[in-house]
C-alpha cells in the first residue's frame, strides 16, 4: 500500500513532502544544506538523487548556480515523472527502483544525495549500495527523519485525526449521510419536505454533533490542518451534491475519503522509517566501515528540528 499511496501522491504533483510547511521548494535551512554541497560540484559532475519524489532537489540543483554540466539521476520506488522537468537536459528519472539494488556501475557518482528517502528502504542494504555507486573522493549527504522531529511530531498528531475521521460513525460517515437531502436542496419543493422529514433532521443533527467535536478537536490540536481540510471539503461535496446531484457527490466522496486513507498510510510509512539516535549512529558506524568517514548533527529550521544532515566522504 504504501509504495501504491506514495504514487498517488506524486502523481498529483506535490513537489516534495513538507508541501504544508514549504510554500513551493525546501526553504531556510533545509535549502542552505543543499545549496553547500551543490556549489562545491565540478562541472561534468554525476549526482545520484535517492527517493527523489518529484525533484524538489533536482530544482536546487539547477537554482544553485553549481549545475553547469552536472548530470542527475533520480530514483524512487514510486512511480514519478515530474512534469516540471520535462524536456530539460540532463536529468534522468528512474521510477519503480529500488534503493536496495541500484542500477548503475560502481563509482558512478560524485554525490549521493536523499531528502526524506534512503531511510524508506532497506537502510543498511541502501546505504552499501550508496557507497558502492559512489566514486572514491566522492560525497554523500542526507536529510532523514528524526523521530523527535516537527514533521513526526505533527504526522503523530495528523494521524489521530485522520483515524477520528474515518472511524465507522466519525465526521466522514456522518457527512455522507447529508449528501443525499443536500442533494435536494436545489429544489424547492424538496428543500421545503426536508425542514420536517424525521430522518433528515436525525442525519442533520448527527452531522451537527460530529461537526461540533471536530471545533473542539481543533482548538487542541498540535496539527488543525487535517481538520481544517475536513471542513472545507466537507462543504465542497455539499456543494457539488447540491449542484451535481447525490451520486456525482458520492462518487467524489468516495475520492477523498480514499485519499485521506492514503495520507495516512504515507504518515506511517514516514514515522515507522524514522531514525532515533541510536539508529542513526547505528547508520554512521556502518558507513565507517564501508570507508566512508560520516558525521551526522540534528537540522533545524527555526525553533523547529526537522531531521539529521548527515554527511560524508569516501
Amino acid at each position: 500500500m504504501p509504495r501504491e499511496a506514495w504514487s498517488r501522491y506524486w502523481a498529483s504533483g506535490a513537489l516534495h513532502s513538507c508541501s504544508g510547511s514549504f510554500d513551493g521548494n525546501y526553504g531556510g535551512a533545509l535549502a542552505a544544506f543543499w545549496h553547500e554541497a551543490f556549489a562545491a560540484l565540478p562541472p561534468g559532475a554525476r549526482v545520484l538523487d535517492i527517493g527523489c519524489g518529484n525533484g524538489p532537489l533536482a530544482q536546487l540543483l539547477l537554482d544553485s548556480g553549481g549545475s553547469h554540466g552536472v548530470l542527475y539521476d533520480g530514483i524512487d520506488l514510486a512511480q514519478i515523472a515530474p512534469a516540471w522537468a520535462a524536456g530539460r537536459p540532463g536529468l534522468h528519472w528512474h521510477p519503480g527502483q529500488r534503493a536496495e539494488a541500484l542500477p548503475f556501475a560502481e563509482a558512478s557518482f560524485d554525490l549521493v544525495v536523499s531528502q526524506y528517502g534512503i531511510e524508506y528502504a532497506d537502510l543498511p542494504r541502501a546505504a552499501a549500495e550508496a557507497v558502492r555507486v559512489c566514486r572514491p573522493g566522492g560525497a554523500l549527504r542526507w536529510l532523514l527523519h528524526h523521530a523527535r522531529s516537527r514533521p513526526c511530531t505533527l504526522a503523530r498528531d495528523e494521524r489521530r485525526h485522520l483515524a477520528w475521521l474515518l472511524e465507522a460513525d466519525g465526521y466522514l460517515a456522518r457527512g455522507q449521510a447529508m449528501l443525499e437531502p443536500m442533494s435536494l436542496l436545489g429544489r424547492p419543493e424538496a428543500a421545503a419536505r426536508l425542514r420536517s422529514d424525521r430522518r433528515f433532521l436525525a442525519v442533520r443533527a448527527a452531522f451537527d454533533e460530529v461537526s461540533a467535536q471536530l471545533a473542539e478537536r481543533h482548538a487542541a490540536a498540535v496539527c488543525p490542518d487535517v481538520l481544517d481540510d475536513a471542513r472545507l471539503g466537507a462543504a465542497e461535496h455539499f456543494r457539488i451534491a447540491a449542484a451535481q446531484g447525490h451520486e456525482a457527490a458520492l462518487r467524489a466522496w468516495r475520492g477523498w475519503r480514499a485519499a485521506l486513507a492514503d495520507a495516512d498510510s504515507r504518515l506511517q510509512d514516514m514515522l515507522s522509517h524514522a531514525l532515533d539516535e541510536v539508529a542513526l549512529q547505528r547508520l554512521v558506524a556502518q558507513l565507517g566501515e564501508l570507508g566512508v568517514q560520516a558525521s551526522a548533527r540534528e537540522l533545524n529550521e527555526g525553533e523547529h528540528l526537522m531531521g539529521w544532515g548527515l554527511g560524508g566522504r569516501r
